[in-house]
């Protein structure tokens, strides 16, 4: 007898290097992204335009992304772009997807010590009925790639720091 997988879903985390250094001067370029009152949390998702923060925060996660691209193996363009800040002692973010368009990114740009990564729900039931979930072990400063058809959600924040993350959409050219 000889077990297979039929069928592998990839979640591939790095961590950005001398992430500590740049920390201060992001994190202040997005010190006015607004309050989501029904979400309870800020967000500037729904902002038009290109982000201030962009073009830096991209230079930072640029050789990330490389070994990313490498290792898939296709090129890709980043298709959108935003911050989230969850408010200290309780926020999180409800179970989503971002559609079958290639991958996301989860990049953890302030995250307190007891808090958690992304939970992530296996889209297809296990052997009992049930969805198995997947918490990746992450630390500021790591950036999570995976398929954006991939449900997840936030975990809620446990201790009173701010968790800052930054999120975006890639597309394969």
């Amino acid at each position: 007898m000889k077990i297979e997988t039929a069928f592998d879903i990839c979640v591939v985390k790095d961590t950005i290097k001398r992430w500590s250094k740049h920390k201060e001067e992001i994190l202040s370029l997005i010190k006015d992204i607004p309050f989501v009152p029904t979400e309870g949390y800020y967000s500037d998702f729904y902002v038009e335009g290109k982000k201030v923060y962009a073009d830096r925060l991209f230079e930072i996660l640029l050789p990330t992304m490389r070994k990313f691209e490498s290792e898939v193996k296709r090129p890709f363009t980043v298709t959108g772009l935003w911050a989230q800040k969850y408010l200290k002692g309780g926020a999180a973010h409800q179970c989503h997807n971002h559609g079958a368009l290639g991958y996301s990114a989860v990049f953890y740009a302030s995250l307190g010590k007891l808090d958690k990564g992304t939970r992530f729900i296996c889209p297809f039931s296990d052997v009992n009925g049930g969805h198995t979930e997947y918490i990746p072990d992450v630390k500021e400063g790591d950036i999570i790639f995976f398929p954006s058809f991939l449900m997840h959600q936030s975990t809620m924040t446990i201790d009173n720091s701010e968790r800052i993350i930054f999120s975006f959409n890639m597309k394969f050219t």
